[in-house]
């Protein structure tokens, strides 16, 4: 067992943990916002990697580092627009490679945002704040070795690239939707009052979607990881998330959530139950590794054993 790094602001140190990949001969990346820490094998901190954004600029989110630590991919969302007309309000992100030096190689595609509602009242400078709309089914991206992963879960589709930026494969995942349930809206409903009443100074910042704003049925899946052995797992969208389990994460005493397990091909191998309150970060052929929120919100990393039939 070793330990590198810590919390600071120097080299190998970070204020937060968002990413951690493992890459060639063991390194371990580290991500802190759009800088990553790079530690060897041995636990050493090697160097820091500032990314720079796109010449489109945006909100910059790394995805993940490719096998042999030669390139990175990130995708870049436009910022968030303020509007003065109601409606609905969609936009597109785009991919892109970086070099280990943090500096773009190339752009390779570009997906759907998140789709926002813009609605009254105005804020003090006279705009519409946007709300993102939930079940909206954005795109779920993550990177496995040498491939990028993306997967539409209003589409039952997964994209997968290679290093190239070539689209090498079309996986077609298995299901059904079903349409958003009243219960479902009514638990929306419930969490939307619930954050307002406790942060009461946003209430004009965030408006509550209205059901001519949902879309017609809800998303197959919410997120996309792939395990060592090139299986394919996908997180449903549970009751508890009400739509949007960024804005709603799941409580103490939340039910389990099911993540459903597909083969490299994109057939179906089952599917198993997980912590709610567990953020998966990477899955071996028998075991889940993840953090865990306790009652008092304390992290805790744990691991989970299954057992395939």
């Amino acid at each position: 067992m070793r330990s590198a790094g810590g919390r600071g602001q120097g080299p190998g140190e970070f204020q937060s943990i968002e990413g951690l990949y493992r890459c060639a001969a063991d390194t371990v990346v580290v991500q802190d916002g759009r800088q990553l820490e790079v530690f060897g094998p041995d636990g050493r901190h090697g160097r820091v990697v500032q990314v720079i954004p796109p010449p489109s600029g945006g909100f910059v989110r790394i995805l993940g580092v490719f096998g042999d630590c030669a390139r990175l991919a990130i995708s870049a969302e436009p910022y968030t627009p303020f509007t003065q007309t109601a409606g609905l309000v969609e936009g597109v992100r785009g991919l892109w490679w970086v070099g280990p030096d943090g500096v773009m190689l190339d752009s390779v595609t570009a997906i759907p945002t998140k789709r926002l509602a813009a609605r009254p009242p105005l804020n003090a400078e006279g705009r519409l704040w946007l709300s993102q709309v939930p079940w909206d089914g954005a795109p779920a991206l993550v990177v496995s070795g040498d491939q990028l992963f993306v997967g539409f879960p209003d589409r039952f589709e997964i994209l997968v690239y290679d290093r190239a930026g070539a689209l090498r494969k079309i996986l077609r995942t298995p299901g059904t939707r079903e349409p958003i349930s009243r219960a479902e809206r009514a638990e929306y409903d419930r969490r939307f009052d619930q954050w307002v009443a406790e942060y009461p100074a946003d209430r004009n910042r965030t408006v509550r979607v209205l059901d001519s704003e949902l879309p017609p049925e809800r998303p197959a899946f919410r997120s996309l990881l792939v395990a060592e052995d090139g299986s394919i797992w996908l997180r449903e969208l549970a009751f508890h998330d009400a739509g949007w389990p960024e804005m709603f994460p799941p409580g103490p005493g939340a039910p389990p959530v099911v993540w459903y397990v597909l083969g490299q091909g994109g057939g179906w191998l089952g599917q198993l139950r997980l912590p709610a309150r567990l953020t998966v970060h990477a899955i071996t052929s028998n075991t889940v590794y993840g953090v865990f929120r306790d009652e008092e919100d304390v992290e805790q990393v744990r691991r989970y054993r299954f057992q395939r039939r």
